[in-house]
């Protein structure tokens, strides 16, 4: 089963252009998962790279390449005016990978809190 945050992370990369059968969708899924559960690892993008690899049996290179065929896809092809709205500004050139990584976690965390949205109280 997945979770709310995959799902959200999937239903965002399809509205943004992106679908399933490029290997960047589910490498993107896995690192920003990674990066949500510790925003450390935006600093070390290099280990969401290492640890998505050994999960889909392949190299980090590959993981690296294949993030940015799928950011490529999305920029020539994509929802540039959702791109933007995830960015929260106009972007002139592609987001290189651990920028958009760090921009969808941003996204997802604020679509599962809202600013808006009531506190729970005890």
């Amino acid at each position: 089963m997945e979770s709310k945050e995959v799902k959200l992370i999937h239903e965002t990369l399809f509205r943004l252009g992106a679908n399933s059968s490029y290997l960047g969708f589910s490498y993107v899924t896995s690192c920003t998962v990674m990066v949500l559960e510790n925003e450390e690892f935006l600093c070390q993008i290099k280990v969401p790279y290492i640890d998505t690899a050994a999960e889909y049996r392949t190299t980090s290179k590959c993981v690296e390449r294949n993030i940015r065929t799928l950011l490529t896809t999305i920029w020539s092809n994509g929802n540039r005016d959702l791109l933007t709205e995830i960015a929260g500004a106009p972007l002139h050139r592609r987001p290189k990978n651990k920028a958009f990584i760090g921009m969808l976690a941003d996204y997802v965390k604020k679509a599962e809190c809202p600013p808006d949205a009531p506190q729970k109280t005890e």
